[in-house]
C-alpha cells in the first residue's frame, strides 16, 4: 500500500510542480496533499483533483465536528500507538460511510538514523510550544517527555528542551532513516486501521524536492 505525500506550491516553479504531481499519480499514488504554503489553489486547479473536505482534527472537539461536517479528519504529529485507539472510537461512534483518517507524518530519508532524528527534532521543536499538541502528547503516554520540555522551555533551555525529545516519542510521530525503514514504517502506519498516511517529505541529501524524489524512489 502507497501513501499520499504533502507537496507544497513554490511560486514560480507551478509547472514543474505539476509534472512532478503527475509522476506520484502514475506511480500510483491514493493522493496529494497540498499544504497553505505558497499557492495551493492554483495548484489544485492545475492538478485537477476533485476535493474532499476533511478537518484538521487533533482534540476531541474537532474529531466531533469532522464527524458532523466533513468527509474525514486529518491529524498532524499525531502518536501512532495511539491512533488504534482512535480507530476503535470511530467504529463505536458509528463512524459515516467513505469517512476517511489520514495523518501527516514527518518524514526524513537519510541513510543517518541518528541526523534523521535529528532533523525530525527540527521539525517537532515548535510544536512543543502549542498547548494542544502537548496536550495530546500527554494523553497519548508522554506525559514524562511533555514535562522535561515545558519546564525546559520555561527556564530558556533549548538544549534540555531537545534533550526531552526521546527516541522513542521522535520514532512514535515521525518516520526517519533509510529507504527499508520508510518502507517499515509506513507498513506500521497502515496497520493502526488509519486510511491515509500522508508523508511530508524531507531529506538529509537537500530540499523539498530531493526529497520528493527520494519517496518516488522508494515506493514508485
Amino acid at each position: 500500500m502507497l501513501p499520499a505525500v504533502a507537496m507544497l506550491s513554490v511560486p514560480g516553479r507551478l509547472a514543474e510542480t505539476v509534472a512532478l504531481g503527475a509522476e506520484f499519480d502514475a506511480a500510483g499514488f491514493p493522493g496529494l496533499y497540498l499544504p497553505s504554503a505558497g499557492d495551493p489553489v492554483s495548484l489544485c486547479l492545475s492538478l485537477a483533483h476533485a476535493p474532499r473536505v476533511a478537518l484538521a482534527a487533533l482534540g476531541p472537539k474537532m474529531v466531533d465536528l469532522a464527524l458532523t461536517r466533513a468527509n474525514g479528519l486529518i491529524q498532524a504529529n499525531a502518536a501512532r500507538s495511539r491512533l488504534p485507539e482512535l480507530m476503535a472510537e470511530l467504529r463505536d461512534r458509528d463512524r459515516p460511510p467513505g469517512f476517511e483518517v489520514a495523518d501527516m507524518i514527518p518524514t526524513v530519508v537519510g541513510a543517518d538514523i541518528t541526523a534523521a532524528r535529528e532533523r525530525c527534532r527540527d521539525i517537532l521543536l515548535p510544536y512543543l510550544a502549542r498547548a494542544g499538541y502537548v496536550a495530546y502528547w500527554r494523553a497519548a503516554g508522554y506525559t514524562e517527555e511533555m514535562d522535561r520540555a515545558d519546564a525546559a522551555r520555561r527556564d530558556g533551555d533549548n538544549a534540555s528542551v531537545r534533550a526531552a525529545m526521546t527516541d522513542r516519542w521522535i520514532d512514535d510521530v515521525c518516520l526517519c532513516g533509510p529507504a527499508s525503514r520508510i518502507r517499515e514504517g509506513l507498513a506500521a502506519w497502515f496497520e493502526t486501521g488509519i486510511d491515509l498516511p500522508i508523508l511530508v517529505p524531507s531529506s538529509l541529501d537537500g530540499g523539498h524536492r530531493t526529497a520528493l524524489r527520494q519517496l518516488l524512489g522508494i515506493f514508485g
